[in-house]
């Protein structure tokens, strides 16, 4: 299934293809134990898998930001599909591929770093 990972270790984002599994998702979060969320972008849902503990850290590293730039999610974080019917996982399409890389980018941080980031939108999935 392909999803799109940003990755806080390489501050890296790419599409990949995982079998959206338990231990693909622990390893591509850096973690062991993840949640899953639902954020929308460009009215379109989308789960997320992240790092249920990535905002305890010492200094998260904030990776997705709502629209008005507050922070939502830390960590490594990686988009799937939303299925309609089952809310389960489901593959990207070009489409939502699209509203993914457009709003995501490299982001100067107030400590003058540089950060790969997401923009979502308020949620209006059904």
């Amino acid at each position: 299934m392909k999803a799109f990972w940003v990755d806080r270790e390489t501050n890296k984002a790419q599409v990949v293809e995982t079998n959206g599994g338990l231990e693909d998702m622990y390893r591509m979060c850096h973690c062991r134990c993840i949640d899953i969320t639902v954020v929308s972008i460009k009215h379109m849902p989308f789960n997320v898998v992240v790092d249920d503990e990535g905002l305890l850290v010492d200094k998260p590293m904030i990776t997705v930001f709502d629209q008005f730039g507050e922070p939502m999610l830390a960590g490594s974080v990686v988009f799937f599909g939303l299925d309609n019917e089952t809310y389960e996982l489901a593959s990207l399409d070009k489409r939502h591929l699209d509203a993914l890389l457009e709003r995501t980018g490299m982001a100067v941080m107030s400590d003058f770093t540089s950060r790969c980031v997401t923009i979502v939108d308020p949620i209006d999935c059904p």
